[in-house]
């Protein structure tokens, strides 16, 4: 997490924008997921963030854990996504109406993708969102993963 919010902090402060990462006080044991495409499911959701963010706003990453998961909250204080347009957030080649009117970039298959990779290890993803306080991307992931995606790769929180 702290990796790919180095790569992405150019971009973010060409837009004035403001990111907090929070770790819980707990340890975070090594969780047996493919290294590779953990870093492109923080990738998405961050560059997201960016991406459909107001200038001057603001991301916050928060991890905590508790005995059976560990929860990645990504919050940004954006445009938001409307009731509507989340029944169909995470399908393939979706993109919600005031996104498209935003930016033409995206192909709708990011978070189809995302949600791919956390289901393929026994996680979820869930959406919050709403025009007046941005988007949070809430994901849960097992300290035991019950797929093994290509690689044995361990990656540390």
């Amino acid at each position: 997490i702290k990796s790919v919010a180095g790569e992405i902090q150019a971009e973010a402060q060409k837009r004035g924008i403001h990111g907090e990462l929070r770790f819980c006080k707990e340890p975070i044991p090594l969780i047996k997921i493919d290294k590779k495409r953990f870093t492109e499911v923080m990738q998405n959701l961050l560059s997201n963030a960016i991406k459909y963010n107001r200038d001057k706003g603001k991301i916050t990453v928060i991890v905590t854990r508790d005995a059976s998961f560990v929860y990645i909250k990504v919050k940004d204080t954006g445009i938001g996504i409307s009731r509507e347009s989340q029944k169909g957030l995470f399908k393939k080649y979706y993109r919600a109406a005031n996104a498209v009117k935003l930016t033409n970039e995206g192909t709708g298959l990011g978070l189809f993708i995302v949600k791919s990779y956390i289901q393929d290890w026994g996680g979820k993803i869930t959406c919050r969102s709403s025009s007046e306080h941005g988007t949070v991307f809430t994901l849960s992931l097992p300290l035991k993963p019950k797929v093994i995606r290509t690689s044995n790769v361990s990656t540390s929180l």
